[in-house]
């Protein structure tokens, strides 16, 4: 076990790790060290669950059209069909945004686990510097569970409110709100998201760690107040880089208005889906489970034993 070299141990490396800038500049460091020692394992690993995550996203796509030929008949299932394909196409801007992410909601179990799956390496990686493949099937088999509930856990406290502000500017009748109204709706979502997801980020480590989905995102949350500058300087750091990449995908304009980027479009989101899905996802793994590990630690020893806080 590599414990000296990733994550502190002697009186130094505590110090030096207790001041939250610091400590999360090595959080970040050590994320992107360790991934290089293990860059083709989480490769294939990252293949191998998005695959298995996929499948059964078709097999359960697949049921649900079976029980609606089976419940409502061929016909009826049918206009159905033929109903929601009318309300996606007569929908447009960010209500089209909104109520695709609501469609698309329960199929987002599968990824979950396989996000689980990554942050199960990162916990081998972090305590002995190597994982390999293999292993992530291993986690995603013995937590299936509870990160799906991390997932939801994650994904409810997200759009509670995005979903009230909606209701809200539709309210009391049906009246669509105007793209201003989606607008500001829609800052705010994106403004809540970094916010809540980042006091919540150490919620799949903390599954990895045993703990059940409810009770992983209430540690999440005392370990974020614990050290707020630590976990959400690891975390916005992070989204930051990752924002900044795909912003010129959301913004089409910038592809025509700046000459920086040399490459089409679709080459240039196909790079960044590789990026992001290849060494930013399983090094910010890598990171946050390495703050969970070391605040999870200091806080255990200063609330339960009675100690000050380093």
């Amino acid at each position: 076990m590599s414990w000296p070299d990733n994550y502190p141990e002697s009186r130094t490396e505590e110090k030096t790790a207790a001041t939250p800038t610091v400590g999360a500049a090595e959080d970040i460091k050590h994320g992107f060290k360790l991934l290089g020692r293990n860059l083709f394992s989480y490769f294939l690993a990252i293949i191998g669950v998005l695959a298995l995550a996929l499948l059964i996203m078709l097999i359960a796509v697949v049921s649900v059209a079976i029980f609606a030929l089976l419940s409502l008949g061929l016909w009826q299932a049918y206009d159905l069909l033929l109903w929601l394909v009318d309300v996606i196409t007569m929908t447009q801007g960010m209500s089209l945004v909104l109520l695709v992410v609501f469609i698309g909601a329960p199929l987002l179990g599968p990824f979950f686990m396989a996000l689980g799956a990554v942050y199960g390496l990162s916990r081998e990686v972090v305590e002995s510097s190597r994982t390999s493949a293999s292993s992530a099937f291993s986690w995603y088999r013995k937590r299936a569970i509870s990160l799906i509930g991390g997932g939801i856990v994650h994904f409810l406290v997200t759009l509670l409110p995005v979903i009230g502000a909606f209701l809200a500017t539709s309210y009391p009748i049906w009246n669509p709100p105007s793209d201003t109204d989606l607008t500001i709706v829609f800052i705010l979502l994106g403004a809540w998201t970094l916010l809540i997801n980042g006091m919540l980020s150490l919620t799949f480590p903390g599954i990895i760690d045993g703990l059940s989905a409810v009770r992983a995102a209430g540690r999440s949350v005392k370990l974020t107040c614990f050290a707020p500058r630590r976990v959400l300087s690891v975390w916005s750091a992070y989204m930051l880089v990752i924002i900044g990449l795909i912003s010129p995908l959301v913004v089409e304009e910038v592809f025509s208005s700046v000459n920086i980027i040399p490459w089409e479009t679709s080459h240039y989101a196909s790079g960044v889906v590789a990026l992001i899905l290849f060494i930013l996802l399983p090094a910010l793994t890598i990171s946050l489970t390495r703050v969970y590990m070391i605040l999870g630690a200091k806080y255990d020893d200063t609330y339960e034993y009675g100690k000050e806080a380093p």
